[in-house]
């Protein structure tokens, strides 16, 4: 979705390339005109109408390749208020499309004043107040140039996830297992190591074109802008993208985190996620046999999975409707 946008340079870089534009042009162009002063009045003229073309050209296409703020989905719209700012984005594109009438004033003044010119020096004169007044209103929006390069550099790490598919979200501390259930789940191949915080990125898999399944890292805390980057991208996914989730346990603690802990991480989640339905896969049960019983018997209100293929089969005979959330 964003990965398409071009880099937007600084506003030398789109004067330096109307201006070439613009004598290129004149260059193929032969004068009409055969009276001198009238015939430097039309090449001017000419090359002025073709570096506001393509300063026109240059600026409508970055904000063409933004896609609409509005159209969003909400779990993007809301990632982008967060990171970027949708007010201050908006406000940029604007001031960047504003600069195209600016300099079509300058011009059509300028074509203006060429006409009318009794002598060369008049014509000159006129030429360079227009260059002059242009580039400085185009360098006087550097900031704005500035600000929308940094939004598209974020807009392009945003998780690409299917907004639409059924999705279901993995959660849980780090390295309880939660990137080897997604593997097994989906046959993708995260990164997996023995140690915490593996995970840098949300990690996507899909089961038979049917589900999308989200690994997201460990814990958030109760403050939305007190979290990291990748911890904010998890959040909303759980939060906007599914009715569903699977929160992990290892009962054998080798993750690092106790029972005690693991658990009250999960009434954390249960309480911020009151409308969400939890069901429990529990991982590393081969090393923590003596706790299975008791812990499935504590938390039998809840359905309880610890094989990875019997959870894969019974999402699979899941409905959409019982997945997707109601705005996504």
């Amino acid at each position: 979705m964003f990965e398409n946008i071009p880099k937007v340079e600084k506003p030398d870089f789109y004067i330096d390339l109307a201006i070439r534009s613009a004598k290129k042009y004149a260059s193929s162009v032969k004068p009409r005109e055969k009276h001198r002063i009238r015939r430097q009045a039309e090449i001017e003229s000419t090359k002025a109408e073709t570096f506001t073309r393509t300063m026109r050209s240059h600026i409508e296409k970055i904000s063409a390749s933004f896609p609409s703020l509005n159209q969003l989905p909400i779990f993007y719209k809301e990632l982008l208020d967060i990171l970027v700012g949708s007010d201050k984005l908006r406000m940029n594109l604007a001031r960047l499309s504003g600069i195209v009438p600016a300099i079509e004033q300058l011009q059509q003044k300028m074509n203006s004043k060429a006409r009318k010119a009794n002598d060369v020096f008049e014509v000159q004169k006129a030429k360079s107040e227009f260059y002059g007044r242009s580039f400085a209103i185009a360098k006087k929006a550097k900031d704005a140039f500035a600000f929308i390069e940094n939004a598209r550099k974020t807009l392009k790490a945003f998780p690409s996830i299917k907004t639409k598919m059924p999705t279901i979200c993995i959660c849980g501390y780090p390295n309880v297992g939660k990137s080897t259930l997604l593997s097994r789940l989906t046959g993708s191949t995260p990164e997996i190591a023995a140690y915490a915080f593996t995970t840098k990125q949300l990690m996507i898999g899909y089961i038979e074109g049917k589900l999308q399944i989200i690994d997201t890292p460990g814990a958030f805390t109760d403050n939305l802008k007190k979290m990291n980057w990748l911890e904010r991208q998890s959040y909303l996914a759980v939060k906007h993208l599914s009715k569903k989730i699977i929160f992990v346990f290892d009962i054998s603690e080798t993750c690092g985190f106790t029972i005690e802990q693991q658990e009250e991480l999960f009434k954390q989640f249960t309480r911020k996620f009151r409308a969400k339905q939890f069901m429990i896969y529990l991982s590393k049960t081969d090393l923590g046999l003596e706790k299975k019983e008791q812990f499935i018997e504590t938390h039998q209100d809840y359905k309880i999975f610890d094989d990875a293929e019997e959870l894969k089969q019974f999402l699979l005979i899941l409905k959409p409707s019982e997945i997707l959330p109601v705005e996504n």
